[in-house]
C-alpha cells in the first residue's frame, strides 16, 4: 500500500445538471457520495429524459444546494435551488418548474429520485480527477480550467505532479479512510465540458483539445467496494494488487 495523495475537494451535485456544491465531507454508500444527483428536472413530453446541460447550458448558472448535509442514503433533506438572479426556490416549487420552462423552452417537472436511480448518468458511481492531470489539461489549453467543467466527485492532490497518472490504477484499489474505490475505467467526454460554469457560454475549443491530448479521456470512474466517510485533507493510498 503506497500513499498517493490527499483529498483535495469533494463535490456533490444535488441536482442534475445544475452547480454542484463543494463539501467538507461526505458519507459514500454503494452508489457514490450520498446526495449527488438524487434530483433532476425530467422534461414533461418525454418523462424518460432528464433536462440537462445538453438541452439547456444554462443550468449550470442554476445552484442546487441541501439545507442540511445527508445523513442517510436513502432519506434526503430538503433541497434549495438558487436562480442566477439570486431567487430562491424549494425543490418541488411550481414556481421553480416555471422559471427552468421559461429559461430553457422545455417544460419540466421536478423529481426526487429513487434511491438506486442515484447517479444514473455515471457508469460507476464516483467520478474523481488528479490536480495535476487539470494542470496538465489547463496548460494544454491555454486558459484557466476548474474541476467543475469536468462535473467530478473527488479531485486527489498528489504527492508526485504525475498527470494522468489515474490511467495507471487498472487492477488497483484507492483507499480514504475507511472507503475503497475500485478501478472503473476512464471518463470519454462530451459537450458538457465545453460550457463555463459561470457565465454557461460554450467554448468548443476545450472539448477539441481533449480529444486532441487523451483521445477525449479525461478523469476515471470508480466503483464503491467498502462504504464510510471521506473528507478534505483525509489520505489517498494506492492498493497496487486488490486486497
Amino acid at each position: 500500500m503506497k500513499r498517493i495523495g490527499t483529498v483535495k475537494e469533494l463535490v456533490r451535485h444535488p441536482v442534475k445538471s445544475l452547480r454542484g456544491e463543494s463539501v467538507a465531507q461526505s458519507l459514500v454508500s454503494p452508489l457514490g457520495l450520498v446526495g449527488d444527483r438524487t434530483h433532476a428536472f425530467k422534461q414533461k413530453d418525454k418523462p424518460e429524459h432528464y433536462l440537462t446541460i445538453q438541452e439547456f447550458p444554462g443550468l449550470l448558472r442554476y445552484q442546487g444546494q441541501f439545507i442540511t448535509a445527508p445523513t442517510s442514503a436513502t432519506e434526503y433533506p430538503a433541497v434549495h435551488v438558487t436562480t442566477p438572479d439570486g431567487t430562491v426556490y424549494p425543490w418541488g416549487d411550481p414556481e421553480l418548474e416555471r422559471e427552468i420552462a421559461a429559461a430553457s423552452g422545455f417544460d419540466v417537472i421536478a423529481e426526487t429520485l429513487r434511491y438506486d436511480q442515484g447517479s444514473s448518468n455515471y457508469e460507476d458511481p464516483i467520478l474523481l480527477t488528479t490536480d495535476a492531470s487539470l494542470r496538465d489539461m489547463e496548460a494544454k489549453w491555454g486558459h484557466s480550467l476548474d474541476n467543475r467543467r469536468f462535473r467530478s466527485n473527488i479531485v486527489i492532490a498528489l504527492d508526485e505532479d504525475a498527470p494522468y497518472a489515474e490511467r495507471e490504477w487498472r487492477g488497483c484499489q484507492l483507499q480514504i479512510g475507511d472507503v475503497v474505490l475500485g478501478y472503473g475505467g476512464g471518463c470519454l467526454r462530451c459537450f458538457y465540458v465545453n460550457v463555463d460554469p459561470d457565465s454557461a457560454a460554450v467554448d468548443a475549443s476545450l472539448l477539441k483539445t481533449v480529444v486532441q491530448q487523451t483521445e477525449g479521456v479525461f478523469g476515471l470512474y470508480v466503483t464503491v467496494e467498502a462504504t464510510g466517510t471521506i473528507a478534505v485533507g483525509d489520505e489517498v493510498f494506492l492498493h497496487v494488487n486488490k486486497i
